[in-house]
């Protein structure tokens, strides 16, 4: 047994945030003594800022490592014949065990919003990706960049047009803008 350190989630409040983790599922039951709700909510927030989530066991496919881990893959899950990479990436996805870095979808003006909802539904639904997403991710088009004109309008207050880009990227990633 190990003794809590008193940083992040070796904490009371971490621990019960990490015992929580599941709390919304099904079949979560709960049972604790002398934790009240505050201690719960408060511990489920720190899980969500310092917790791995689902992603801490998938590896990340990013430009460096693509062509390695698709090869890999072919090898050694695949069993006949030589399939197209395309195909090979599709099964990867699929398996639940690889997600694609946002880098793939990080253009020179900006992040792609189709694109990242691609990486987004791989990420969330991977047995639900179909080759649409992964040709997507992996293959910008001129009609799939993202658009900063499209949100100069709400800018107009902000002295400095950059910095109010940089808003926008970002809630675009957060989702905050459609």
């Amino acid at each position: 047994m190990k003794l809590l350190n008193g940083s992040g989630l070796h904490t009371k409040l971490g621990m019960i945030g990490y015992c929580r983790k599941n709390h919304k599922a099904p079949n979560f039951n709960s049972w604790a003594k002398n934790v009240t709700e505050e201690m719960q909510k408060k511990g489920d927030d720190l899980y969500l800022v310092l917790g791995k989530g689902d992603l801490k066991g998938r590896c990340e496919l990013t430009e460096n490592n693509i062509m390695s881990k698709a090869d890999m893959f072919r090898r050694f899950k695949m069993k006949r014949g030589f399939p197209s990479f395309m195909a090979t990436v599709l099964r990867m996805m699929r398996s639940g065990r690889y997600f694609f870095s946002t880098r793939f979808v990080i253009e020179s003006r900006g992040l792609s919003e189709p694109r990242l909802e691609s990486l987004w539904r791989t990420i969330i639904l991977p047995k639900n990706v179909v080759q649409g997403d992964i040709t997507n991710i992996l293959f910008p088009s001129e009609n799939t960049r993202f658009d900063p004109s499209r949100y100069e309008n709400c800018c107009r207050s902000v002295s400095s047009l950059s910095f109010c880009r940089s808003v926008v990227w970002a809630s675009v990633c957060f989702g905050l803008l459609v």
